[in-house]
C-alpha cells in the first residue's frame, strides 16, 4: 500500500469516522493491532510532514465541539516533527547548528494543531510525537503537553517475523543510505575506503558538502589530518563511484542542501538479499533519517540491525542510545565509547563516532569475530526486543 499523507481520526461521536483501517492501506496492521483499539480519548493521526491545513480548516458542528471540549483529544505526529529556525534548510526539515537557541525553535505541525483546538474550542489536549525530549520545547508552547510516544515504530515493529539468522563475520562495517543528508555523506565517505558492505547512490562535491552549516570541514583538516585525508579521499570517492546492495540506480547528483534528493524510487531494504547483507559485517553504522537535531529519534532502520543481532554504532540526534534503552535494548559501552550518545556538539559527535570506527577497523576479522561472540547474549536479547515494540505503548 502507498504511503500516504493525511488527517485521520476516531472515537469522535456524531461524525462519519475517516477509518484508519478504511482509508490508510500502509496502517492497516496499526489500525487492526491493539494500540488504537483500546484508545478511548477522541484522537488524531498526522502522517504526513510539516503544516496540517486539513486539519486547520476543519471546524466542526458544535454538537462534536461540544464532546470534545468535555474529553481529552490526542494528536499523534507519525513522522518527525519538522522544526525550524525561520525558513526550513533542508526542504521540509531543518538542521541546526548546536549553538542555535531552542527558544526559536517553531514545529509547523503543533501551530497547526494550536489553530484547530483554538476554532474547536478544545481545551484538554496532549501531543504525543517520535521525537525524544520533545519536552526541550515545552517553554515554546506554554499550557500544551507534549509526549514522546512514537506510532512509526508501533506500526513498523510488526514488519518483523521469526527468521533464523545465521550470521558470519567477513566484512567489518555494514552501512545503508538512501536519501541524502549531510550526516550521511560524511559517515559514508569516512568508511568508502573501509572494508564493508555499503548502499550509495549520491554524487556530491567537496565543496557542496562543505557548506552544509553544523560540520566544519577546515576544523578537522586542523585538529586531525589522518582523519581528514580519510574523509577527504572518501568524499572524491563516492563522487566518482557508487556502492550498491539489491538496487543499481543511477547516482543522483546533489547540488544543494535545500532539496531532497533520492535515487530511485523504493528505498533499500525491500529484498531478501538486501537483508541478508547484514548477515556477513560485525557492525552497523546506522545513518538515522535526523542527526543536526536536538531530539533523539530512530526508525526502522535502527531495528532492522538490531533484529539482524548487529551490533550498531547510531548515527542520530543526541540521546538516541538513551531513547533505545527506554524500549530494553542493551548497547555496547562494554566494547566501545558510547559517550558520543550525550554530545549535543553535532562536529564534536561525529567525530566520537569517526574514534569508534578507527578502533573497529584497527581490528582483524578474527579478532572482531571473536568479540561479534562476547556480544551474543546482547545480540539475541535485543533481536528479542525488536519484536515487542507494537506493543509498547509507553509515554515519554
Amino acid at each position: 500500500m502507498q504511503y500516504t499523507q493525511d488527517i485521520f481520526w476516531g472515537n469522535i461521536k456524531y461524525t462519519k469516522n475517516r477509518s484508519v483501517k478504511d482509508k490508510l492501506g500502509f496502517l492497516k496492521k496499526l489500525a487492526d493491532g491493539p494500540f488504537l483499539k483500546k484508545l478511548t480519548n477522541p484522537y488524531f493521526i498526522w502522517t504526513g510532514t510539516g503544516r496540517i491545513v486539513n486539519l486547520e480548516n476543519q471546524i466542526f458542528h458544535s454538537k462534536i465541539r461540544n464532546k470534545l471540549s468535555k474529553s481529552e483529544v490526542h494528536f499523534y505526529l507519525y513522522e518527525p516533527i519538522c522544526a525550524r529556525i525561520g525558513n526550513y534548510n533542508r526542504s521540509f526539515y531543518s538542521e541546526f547548528d548546536s549553538t542555535e537557541n531552542l527558544k526559536d525553535i517553531v514545529c509547523d505541525e503543533i501551530e497547526s494543531i494550536k489553530v484547530f483546538v483554538e476554532n474547536n474550542d478544545i481545551k484538554n489536549y496532549k501531543i504525543f510525537t517520535s521525537d525524544y525530549n520533545i519536552q526541550l520545547i515545552k517553554d515554546n508552547y506554554p499550557g500544551i503537553e507534549l509526549c514522546c510516544l512514537d506510532l512509526f515504530l508501533i506500526n513498523v515493529s510488526g514488519m518483523y517475523y521469526d527468521i533464523e539468522i545465521d550470521h558470519n563475520v567477513t566484512n567489518k562495517f555494514w552501512c545503508g543510505n538512501w536519501r541524502y543528508t549531510t550526516h550521511r555523506h560524511l559517515i559514508m565517505s569516512y568508511l568508502a575506503t573501509l572494508n564493508g558492505t555499503y548502499t550509495w547512490n549520491l554524487k556530491c562535491s567537496y565543496d557542496e558538502l562543505n557548506k552544509n552549516g553544523w560540520f566544519d570541514l577546515e576544523k578537522l583538516k586542523k585538529e586531525n589530518h589522518i582523519q581528514y585525508d580519510q574523509l577527504k579521499t572518501g568524499v572524491d570517492y563516492l563522487y566518482n563511484n557508487k556502492f550498491t546492495v539489491d538496487q543499481d540506480y543511477d547516482a543522483v547528483a546533489v547540488t544543494k542542501f535545500d532539496e531532497v534528493f533520492i535515487p530511485g524510487h523504493t528505498a533499500p531494504r525491500s529484498t531478501e538479499h538486501f537483508l541478508k547483507s547484514y548477515r556477513n559485517s560485525f557492525c552497523g553504522i546506522i545513518n538515522e533519517t535526523r542527526f543536526a537535531q536536538p531530539f533523539g529519534y530512530f526508525s526502522e532502520k535502527t531495528l532492522t540491525a538490531l533484529y539482524s543481532k548487529l551490533p550498531i554504532i547510531l548515527v542520530a540526534p543526541p540521546y538516541t542510545l538513551e531513547y533505545l534503552k527506554k524500549f530494553n535494548f542493551k548497547t555496547f559501552d562494554k566494547w566501545w565509547d558510547e559517550s558520543y550518545d550525550t554530545e549535543t556538539n553535532h562536529h564534536k559527535r561525529i567525530i566520537k563516532i569517526f574514534d569508534i570506527i578507527d578502533y573497529i577497523n584497527s581490528k582483524s576479522i578474527e579478532e572482531l569475530s571473536v568479540m561479534y561472540s562476547e556480544m551474543e547474549d546482547i545480540l539475541n536479547h535485543n533481536h528479542q526486543i525488536t519484536k515487542t515494540i507494537q506493543f509498547n505503548d509507553r509515554i515519554l
